[in-house]
């Protein structure tokens, strides 16, 4: 097909593609060869090579939307689209095609529309440019070290002042970037110190000069970070640097750098920045260790002790280490040291807390399994583990999400229990609330956490698989299949696949309500009395749910054992001390959705059969298993 063909034929989407793709001051002829590429590239999308990375079908249409024109959602496809292929692999592996089709269209357009380049770093999209900023093509290394430039820049998002109060978006956004001190980004930015393309000096010591800057603003104790030895050679030759295609605003920024950094070489027990050198020290170091800890050799101590590795750990800290102690030392002995420190420290928060929700969902105990979790949410972070923070904080909420909805799904749906920390925070239930009430705030409450997850692990498929059975219930249902259609795509194996498609065949088929209030038998069936005034004295039975289970029927039976009817709660007055925070979390959820009454028939339950509301309970299915 002719270039004046498809031009005379494609969508007008891509034209404002080509619009927003071509830099006004680039020459005319130049734009012209850029827009002929781009039209022969769309008349022929990688439609194979992005099925296979994405292990989904596409038609050539979907392909050209991912390429040209992806919203929010597709974003999240960028960091597998621009995955490193196998090393080894043959140049006609998928991949190699993938990278090179969409890191162009992240390169020329979506790196510049924040609502697109939000998603592309929650779903860990900078790791991916880390990674290819040291692609042996320097054609894609330049394209991968410009848009990393790009998505740093404060014009952005103000990277520099502190995530926005109460935003768990910014709170993740920032630990995107903070995981960054945990992967290659300083020795794969230093290889482009020469030898690479034109001007990827310059890119690599101003996205150096920003990391360094931003890591020791925000999250620094005392603003200091040191730079390792080697990383400040390396700048005392950048500043005197007198190849011609070095400026001299790069050598004055790699002065200041030095200058500014290097006053901070002597100081101990703060963070430390490594460069390619101590890197690879460190990376030596736990081979070393690993191989005495199989072979039982004592081995020699010669290692950098300031080293603590993991997964080619850049960014190290001593700043934690137990009063008195300093990072010199053996590997060992510094790090079991740190570790006992922190260990002792997190006793009883973090992890500990979610091993004592785990244990209290296994008895079926969900209020305090949600009480667990909450606490684990807030505990405070060691300096040592916030690299590493969002895998675990997004586990946190998508156990407690479980909690929620095994809760809603269970006799009485959870009503009249009271909370005591979570989304439903003394939340104090009035006569008016109904049972369908009860499994409606469950459910939100559930789907507040599976979108906190999603945000701190956007591949998280257990956070999108309760999220469908959220929405499932609060009668969402075209979200509720799109929900359970990421999942399917981002299920890592067959099983876990199996069990998402067991859940959109209920979404297709079945409707969810509350399971009703079980009745308490001992020796003969219990039964409440509630009189209440606006139906002129007409009694109401009400089956006991019992104690155990958390219901309203419980909280009632217990008070009427000791004292009759003038011990049951006095509504209106529970009513004045009802919090308002549960109630105000919900509003945003429900203008963002679709209004659920209180009394609305909600879609359906499916069978016991189905194992879908059995969450945690479900022999062999893993997408119902805790974390």
């Amino acid at each position: 097909m002719a270039d004046t063909e498809v031009d005379t034929e494609v969508d007008p989407r891509f034209e404002s593609f080509l619009t927003d793709a071509t830099d006004p001051e680039t020459p005319k002829e130049i734009q012209t060869q850029i827009r002929a590429g781009l039209a022969r590239q769309y008349a022929n999308p990688p439609v194979s090579q992005t099925e296979r990375c994405l292990r989904q079908n596409l038609t050539p249409d979907r392909c050209r939307g991912l390429v040209y024109w992806p919203d929010e959602d597709d974003a999240q496809m960028y960091p597998a689209l621009l995955a490193d292929p196998p090393n080894g692999a043959p140049e006609s592996h998928p991949q190699f095609r993938c990278q090179v089709t969409y890191l162009m269209s992240l390169y020329l357009c979506h790196s510049k529309r924040w609502v697109f380049a939000k998603e592309f770093i929650l779903a860990g999209g900078l790791r991916a440019l880390v990674s290819m900023c040291a692609h042996p093509n320097l054609h894609l290394r330049g394209q991968a070290m410009e848009t990393l430039g790009a998505l740093t820049r404060e014009e952005l998002y103000p990277w520099h002042e502190p995530p926005a109060p109460g935003s768990s978006s910014d709170a993740a956004l920032h630990q995107r970037m903070l995981e960054l001190a945990r992967s290659p980004l300083v020795p794969n930015l230093m290889l482009n110190y020469q030898d690479s393309f034109p001007g990827a000096s310059s890119l690599a010591l101003r996205t150096l000069a920003f990391y360094a800057s931003w890591l020791r603003l925000r999250y620094c104790p005392n603003n200091k970070l040191r730079l390792s030895d080697d990383l400040l050679a390396m700048l005392e030759s950048w500043s005197v640097r007198t190849e011609a295609s070095v400026s001299d605003d790069e050598r004055k920024l790699a002065k200041t750098l030095l200058e500014d950094f290097g006053k901070f070489k002597d100081e101990v027990d703060v963070p430390v920045l490594n460069g390619p050198e101590a890197v690879r020290a460190a990376e030596e170091s736990a081979a070393r260790q690993a191989h005495e800890d199989t072979s039982g050799d004592p081995g020699d101590d010669t290692g950098d002790g300031d080293v603590i590795v993991a997964d080619r750990t850049v960014l190290l800290t001593s700043a934690e280490a137990p009063s008195g102690e300093t990072s010199a030392g053996d590997d060992e002995t510094y790090d079991r040291k740190v570790n006992a420190h922190d260990d002792a420290k997190d006793a009883d928060t973090g992890d500990a807390h979610k091993k004592r929700g785990n244990d209290a969902f296994a008895k079926r105990e969900w209020s305090a399994a949600i009480e667990h979790y909450t606490r684990a949410i807030d505990a405070p972070v060691s300096y040592r583990r916030l690299f590493d923070e969002a895998p675990r904080r997004a586990t946190y909420h998508c156990n407690r999400a479980a909690a929620y909805l095994a809760r809603g799904g269970s006799p009485g749906a959870g009503h009249g229990a009271i909370d005591t920390c979570g989304h439903l925070e003394n939340h104090l239930w009035s006569s008016d609330d109904s049972l369908g009430m009860a499994g409606t705030l469950n459910a939100k409450a559930a789907l507040l956490d599976c979108d906190a997850a999603l945000e701190m692990q956007p591949g998280n498929v257990k956070a999108k698989f309760r999220k469908a059975q959220a929405l499932w219930r609060l009668g969402r249902m075209e979200e509720a299949r799109k929900a359970g259609m990421s999942a399917l795509h981002g299920a890592p194996d067959d099983a876990m696949e199996k069990e998402v498609r067991a859940l959109l065949e209920v979404l297709d088929g079945e409707k969810w309500e509350p399971a009703p209030f079980e009745s308490e038998k001992i020796g003969e069936k219990k039964k409440i009395v509630v009189v209440e005034e606006e139906k002129d004295g007409e009694e109401e039975v009400i089956d006991d749910a019992g104690p155990a289970l958390g219901g309203m029927g419980g909280l009632l039976a217990s008070m009427a054992a000791s004292g009759g009817n003038d011990r049951y709660p006095d509504f209106d007055t529970m009513a004045n001390y009802k919090s308002a925070a549960a109630d105000d979390v919900f509003a945003e959820i429900d203008r963002a959705g679709s209004d659920v009454s209180s009394t609305m028939a909600t879609r359906a339950s499916a069978s016991s059969a189905s194992g879908i509301d059995a969450l945690g309970s479900v022999d062999g299915d893993e997408l119902y298993d805790l974390d």
